[in-house]
């Protein structure tokens, strides 16, 4: 299973790495995108025709990617980070790990459903060549 997370990183008391490990354990790997610029930058609102978001004592909203934790994130639990950059390069890498993994998974299923029945014919044929065995040879 996985699960995709879109976002920039910044912690705000979450404990995003334990979040991670308890992803792990259930056996769920993330496929992170990294938004923004390591650098920081405003956060654009886009209710407000792309002006600056503001939080609630009126001050301009920034951002600062964080990407040694989401790597992190992604390392512990065997998943994927990429950075969004322009022209949609990482989400297409996301696309392609969800459909390498998908394929994965229906071939596991169609190898754990395999029954093997030849048991039933071997033993039918055992039973045949005993049974000619014991008919004594009739000569005419």
């Amino acid at each position: 299973a996985f699960v995709v997370l879109l976002t920039d990183g910044e912690d705000h008391h979450s404990q995003p790495l334990e979040a991670a490990r308890e992803a792990a354990r259930r056996g769920v790997r993330l496929l992170v995108v990294g938004l923004g610029s390591p650098q920081g930058a405003v956060v654009p609102d886009p209710g407000q025709g792309g002006q600056a978001l503001r939080d609630a004592e009126g001050r301009v909203v920034h951002s600062r990617l964080d990407e040694v934790t989401l790597r992190e994130m992604a390392a512990l639990t065997g998943g994927l980070y990429v950075r969004q950059g322009p022209g949609g390069a990482a989400c297409r890498r996301v696309v392609e790990t969800v459909r390498a993994g998908q394929a994965r998974t229906l071939e596991a299923r169609i190898q754990s459903r395999r029954v093997e029945r030849y048991q039933v014919f071997l033993a039918l044929a055992v039973a045949l060549i005993l049974a000619g065995r014991l008919v004594p040879e009739v000569r005419a």
